[in-house]
Parts: structure tokens; C-alpha cells; sequence
């Protein structure tokens, strides 16, 4: 597909990094990658109606979490309480239930688990759907225990250790 070419081979890495760093998954950067340019204007009457078809791919946001947790928690507790997270945040007015989804663990880091979750709202309230998301997230780990552990740096003065 002609999207390889900017994500495919050695030379795209930084190509690739960027769209991680985007939240895009490895099944999602195997699918073509699809622009939308339009040329809607008022004056071609051919072109008054393509505002309504670039405003179809607009009307959906999706959210990418990486939750960050610490490392003594349980695969399946975890999956659990994020799963009724998920399940909350569907009766949201925003959000489309059927579009949360537990991606399961996405990176394993220093000091933390990060699972990945998605979240599809409606454009525009993504930001208040994600704050509503990580409250949820907090209030869930607090209630089962589960830890969010902060970043460690490990310092040394020079002295063996």
C-alpha cells in the first residue's frame, strides 16, 4: 500500500516513532493510513455538498490511555477494574460504549505496567471525556487497591553501591 512508504523499513523509524508517540497500535499502523483533503467551496455547485462528507470522518474522537501501574498487580485485577471503568464511561452522553475498548498491556517500563484503552467520543469533548476517564481510573485503583507508581530515578553519588 503507497502509506508504507512512510511507515515500512529502516529509514521510517522516526516516521513510526512519531505515530506511537500519536497512540496508534501495531494493528493500527498495518492498515493503510488515509488523508482527507477537501475542496469544499460555495461557488462549484459539484462541491457544496463535500463539507458534509469531511464532517462524517470529524464527528468522532478516539481517546488513547496508556494507564500506568505498578508492577505487583495482577494482569486479570487490572483488566477487571479497567473493563467497569470502561463500562462507566460508556453511559457517558459523549461517549459510544460500544467503542471503549481494553487493549490489554502496552509497554512494560521502569516502573510501571502501561495498559492501553480507548476511548471513541463525540469531536469536542474529549478532553473532559479523558479527565471524567483518568478520575474514574483513580478512583477505581484506589478502591481495589491497585498502585500508580511514580517515575524513579536512581541517583548516585560516586560511592559504591
Amino acid at each position: 500500500m503507497r502509506s508504507d512508504a512512510v511507515k515500512k523499513g529502516m529509514q521510517q523509524a522516526p516516521h513510526r516513532s512519531l505515530f506511537n508517540a500519536l497512540g496508534l497500535t501495531e494493528e493500527e499502523m498495518n492498515r493503510p493510513l488515509v488523508g482527507i483533503v477537501s475542496s469544499y467551496n460555495e461557488i462549484v455547485p459539484g462541491h457544496m455538498n463535500i463539507d458534509k462528507i469531511v464532517n462524517i470522518s470529524q464527528e468522532r474522537h478516539v481517546i488513547y490511555l496508556r494507564v500506568p501501574t505498578a508492577y505487583e498487580a495482577s494482569e486479570e485485577k487490572v483488566k477487571k477494574v479497567l473493563l467497569s471503568v470502561l463500562e462507566k464511561l460508556g453511559e457517558l452522553a459523549d461517549v459510544d460504549g460500544k467503542e471503549c475498548n481494553y487493549l490489554g498491556i502496552d509497554d512494560l517500563g521502569d516502573s510501571a505496567v502501561k495498559y492501553l484503552i480507548t476511548i471513541k467520543c463525540k469531536q469536542g469533548s474529549e478532553y473532559r471525556v479523558r479527565r471524567a476517564a483518568l478520575t474514574l481510573i483513580k478512583e477505581a485503583y484506589d478502591k481495589n487497591n491497585i498502585k500508580i507508581p511514580y517515575n524513579q530515578i536512581e541517583v548516585h553519588n560516586g560511592s559504591k553501591i
